[in-house]
């Protein structure tokens, strides 16, 4: 699984802090949320986010962007394993 950074460039409204692709998403719990607006999409299998204590089941081609320092948690749904990609 690659994982791409760069430093983010101050003179845009919007840029990426990092990419990774090709993720086999491991159950995550961020009671306090991401410090920066998170992009996360699924590319195969089916998972279960869970947003400000709202369940939404992603499957293949299905992303959110999460407002920062929202409270998330994932877990995968399917046995072959879920590909949520934090962008």
């Amino acid at each position: 699984m690659p994982i791409f950074f760069k430093p983010s460039a101050s003179d845009f409204s919007l840029s990426a802090d990092s990419i990774g692709n090709r993720w086999l998403q491991e159950p995550v719990v961020r009671p306090n949320g991401f410090p920066l607006y998170h992009w996360i999409q699924t590319e195969r299998g089916e998972g279960l986010l869970t947003l400000e204590g709202q369940e939404l089941l992603l499957k293949p081609g299905d992303g959110v962007l999460m407002l920062r320092m929202c409270r998330m948690n994932t877990a995968k749904t399917t046995a072959a394993g879920c590909g949520l990609h934090p962008f």
